[in-house]
């Protein structure tokens, strides 16, 4: 059974996130020989590889290496890259999200409001609510939602990009 702590996401496994198109070409998994995840580097190889999603830059999705599901049943985990003077067109989900910047400086709009973030730094963006990122520099996020459940239940939608 897969670890719900933070080591155990050491462990899961990290694929090409698709989007509800299903359009990434292919499934990245990389895992040091101690078990431990490098999401960087995958993420800087498959923006190396192309292409960059016009709303998310490159998204990486946490994998339960038993199940090839989430890391937990209900909550989803993510990981992307912005590339430096990436424009995020705005995009929307039933999912809430919480976001986590890990590095980097950029801002992120949501619905009418706008924030400018850095490391650390720490912001939510509620269910259908539509969002979108700049960078500043390169700049990575860990972020997490309910997907996973509204998924399971067949709620779950995306709009992405939204026209403006």
């Amino acid at each position: 059974m897969e670890s719900t702590t933070a080591t155990g996401f050491t462990t899961a496994g990290l694929s090409a996130e698709r989007s509800a198109r299903g359009r990434f070409r292919r499934e990245v998994r990389r895992q040091h020989a101690a078990g431990g995840l490098d999401a960087g580097e995958t993420l800087e190889t498959l923006f190396r590889n192309g292409p960059v999603h016009a709303c998310h830059g490159v998204k990486l999705r946490f994998v339960n290496p038993a199940s090839g599901g989430p890391p937990m049943p209900t909550i989803g985990a993510f990981m992307q890259l912005l590339p430096r003077g990436f424009r995020g067109g705005p995009y929307r989900g039933t999912d809430a999200t919480v976001y986590m910047v890990v590095e980097g400086r950029g801002r992120t709009r949501i619905g009418e409001a706008a924030w400018t973030w850095g490391p650390r730094d720490l912001f939510v963006a509620p269910s259908w609510t539509a969002i979108s990122h700049e960078a500043e520099e390169d700049a990575v996020l860990f972020s997490f939602s309910d997907r996973p459940a509204q998924q399971a239940l067949g709620f779950w939608r995306e709009q992405a990009p939204l026209r403006t």
